[in-house]
């Protein structure tokens, strides 16, 4: 998959051999991360703090956060044109998605939404992370099994608590508005 090249970031080459897709809940998370922050540039320092330097799935999704991490408070359009494909790639996608305004779901403020979605996010990831090893458990032998096994079980593990927090956090938002 295309990924912006290390150093100038002004174009995209191919990196190593093709990855399995990203799973569509993921690409959707991050999707919604990048709307909210458009919408709400003043949370772009919240999100930098939790994102210092994100990884995002797509190159789309990936030159979109670029863009808006580099941008001064958020603000794509006081970033000069750089004439990069990643700038415009990114910038297409920023402007589609500020044409499209985040409903704010559950009633949920800007900051809480944002941090939702970051949940969401590194559950997608720990869930790509569980099916990357459920195919290296069919390819491991003996010993190398075992390892595989206690790593998907610390990927469960580790979802249930994420997903456990988020539960209880829902509940308190419940609560509070009830």
């Amino acid at each position: 998959a295309p990924t912006p090249s290390a150093g100038s970031g002004q174009a995209f080459v191919a990196a190593g051999p093709a990855p399995v897709r990203a799973p569509e809940g993921l690409i959707l998370a991050e999707r919604e991360i990048l709307r909210l922050l458009v919408c709400e540039p003043e949370l772009v320092t919240e999100a930098k703090l939790d994102l210092a330097e994100p990884q995002f799935c797509t190159p789309e999704l990936q030159a979109g956060v670029e863009l808006l991490w580099r941008a001064p408070g958020g603000s794509v359009m006081s970033l000069p044109d750089d004439g990069s494909e990643m700038y415009q790639v990114g910038e297409n996608l920023l402007r589609e998605l500020s044409f499209n305004p985040q409903a704010l779901s559950e009633g949920l403020k800007p900051a809480d939404l944002l941090r939702d979605l970051l949940a969401t996010r590194q559950e997608r990831l720990l869930e790509r992370d569980r099916a990357d090893l459920k195919l290296a458990l069919r390819q491991a032998d003996g010993a190398g099994a075992t390892e595989v096994l206690k790593k998907i079980q610390l990927t469960d593990q580790a979802i249930s608590d994420l997903r456990r927090e988020r539960r209880q956090k829902h509940l308190a938002h419940d609560e509070e508005t009830a």
